[in-house]
């Protein structure tokens, strides 16, 4: 026999031994021992089973704290992303009205400047025709400005050229009336004058059968566009003066 054979009788016959000695000399536990093994066996089972449920409910209020600040995280991100996104709606809409008003004010620039190289243009085409009349208006007593009308004699157009004339006030306007002699003026056009530019170039209505009119006048009239001038003369002239 091996020595590894006789080593695993051997332990056989220990386990054997211990457990005959074990049943030959066992001996039953009085029942308040018993009673009170139980009771510490059941009291360390409840305790681990506390335990547990501890290590649970720390567990999952460990996972609420942490989803209740991840939550709380995610709100104040989302609180200040709307707040920089309404921030950033608002610059949006104020750069934009901005936008709009500048392009709106360079849309009426346009416009303004366009109507003036048309009045410009005008005035050039009266100017070349070869039979242009000139006639000097001056102011009456009292009034200030000068002016000029250039009128063609063939086909009436006519250009108001002139400086120094006062804005009239709220309502009212000045109106050039063609004059024949003592027929009733007839009514050539009304016109404004910009605060900031006196300066002015203006193309009229014009006049009918203009080889009989005999000079201009300006009157400044508080019901603008009416059939005669009820305002005072500012400006006068001639033809041929």
């Amino acid at each position: 026999m091996t020595d590894e054979a006789r080593a695993r009788d051997f332990e056989t016959l220990d386990g054997a031994a211990l457990e005959a000695f074990a049943a030959e000399h066992a001996v039953t536990p009085p029942p308040a021992l018993r009673a009170r093994v139980f009771d510490a066996v059941a009291r360390e089972q409840r305790t681990h089973r506390a335990q547990r449920r501890l290590r649970r409910w720390r567990a999952a209020a460990t996972g609420l704290a942490a989803a209740a600040a991840l939550f709380a995280a995610v709100a104040v991100r989302e609180h200040t992303q709307s707040r920089e996104n309404a921030a950033l709606v608002a610059a949006l809409e104020h750069s934009g009205s901005e936008f709009l008003s500048k392009l709106a004010a360079q849309e009426r620039e346009i416009v303004s400047r366009g109507q003036a190289l048309r009045v410009h243009a005008e005035v050039i085409q009266i100017l070349s025709s070869p039979r242009v009349r000139s006639v000097r208006l001056d102011a009456t007593a009292g009034h200030a400005g000068a002016a000029r009308v250039l009128f063609d004699p063939d086909t009436g157009a006519i250009a108001l050229v002139g400086a120094g004339l006062p804005p009239p006030e709220p309502g009212k306007a000045y109106e050039l009336w063609a004059l024949r002699g003592d027929a009733p003026p007839e009514r050539s056009g009304e016109f404004a004058i910009d605060a900031e530019r006196r300066n002015f170039a203006l193309r009229l209505s014009g006049v009918s059968a203009p080889h009989q009119v005999t000079g201009f006048a300006i009157t400044l009239e508080s019901t603008p566009g009416a059939a005669r001038p009820g305002g005072p003369i500012v400006l006068t002239g001639a033809v041929g003066g």
